[in-house]
């Protein structure tokens, strides 16, 4: 694998985690939606209403399990860009692949620098990542 392919990777993994996040606050609506149903309900629907709590807490834990997974593969990711003497190759790098801006003029804008330089940056700073990574 090479560093660009390794750094697209880390960039699904990132939209992976806002997906993740959203569906997380997705679950915790339904179960504060299921909490807010009046107690009087509640009792005359015991068991169902308690499979309803049971199955969205199931759910939740298996989302934060895979959301554990998949952070620890973007935080290993991070390490190593924080690697990076130049902050210029790191923030290039940051930005674009580890908080997912979706395009490099936006980039270019938040680092207060032409187009054109960001990919010069971007080829410099993919060259130090690769070293530091040991990657191709």
């Amino acid at each position: 694998m090479t560093a660009r392919e390794y750094l697209e990777k880390i960039r699904k993994t990132s939209k992976l985690i806002l997906a993740t996040s959203e569906e997380l606050a997705v679950i915790k609506a339904r179960k504060e939606n299921l909490k807010s149903i009046e107690i009087s309900e509640r009792i005359k629907s015991s068991s169902e209403y308690q499979n309803c709590l049971d199955e969205l807490i199931d759910e939740e834990q298996q989302i934060i399990a895979e959301r554990r997974k998949i952070h620890s593969e973007w935080w290993h990711c991070r390490e190593m860009i924080k690697q990076i003497d130049n902050s210029d190759y790191s923030d290039v790098l940051r930005y674009y692949y580890l908080l997912n801006y979706k395009k490099w003029d936006i980039v270019a804008a938040k680092m207060h620098i032409s187009e054109r330089r960001i990919y010069t940056l971007h080829g410099y700073a993919l060259e130090e990542f690769r070293k530091i990574s040991g990657l191709s």
